[in-house]
């Protein structure tokens, strides 16, 4: 996601601020876990990096649009940043929920045995589409080829 202020800088997520988002997300009941994901993670974050957090709620609990633009502003509000997103992993693309078990940073969890039961069925599920996945891939490349090269 491009950045936001119209000044680009390095947005601060230092470890007091890291214990401070994690606080927060503890006082709500109905978080099971909190992640950081993305270019932060890696030697590719700059000044033009926004800060990605994905949250996964309880079994059973379904947040309101209200309730997750109230943790994205707070974190905002934590980090002095509005270059901050925020996922549910419960209504993300499984391709992308993925990405932030394998590559995100596990900032938080309620309950290790809820979340394992997460990670397995995530990983059943893309198990079974990844040959799909692959597919779509390889007939769109296909297509784009045949379109425009002339293969």
């Amino acid at each position: 996601m491009a950045r936001l202020s119209r000044k680009p800088e390095i947005v601060d997520f230092s470890p007091a601020k890291e214990e401070e988002i994690v606080s927060l997300v503890e006082s709500y009941g109905d978080i099971l876990a909190f992640y950081l994901f993305g270019s932060y993670l890696t030697p590719f974050y700059t000044s033009l990096s926004d800060l990605d957090f994905a949250l996964l709620p309880l079994p059973e609990i379904v947040l309101s649009r209200e309730k997750e633009a109230e943790i994205l502003s707070e974190c905002s509000r934590i980090v002095g940043s509005e270059d901050v997103s925020l996922l549910n992993l419960r209504t993300t693309p499984l391709t992308l929920t993925i990405k932030v078990l394998q590559e995100g940073k596990l900032l938080f969890c309620r309950n290790g045995e809820l979340l394992a039961d997460f990670v397995e069925r995530t990983i059943k599920f893309y198990g079974d589409w990844a040959v799909d996945e692959a597919n779509i891939h390889q007939d769109f490349d296909y297509g784009l080829r045949e379109e425009f090269v002339g293969d």
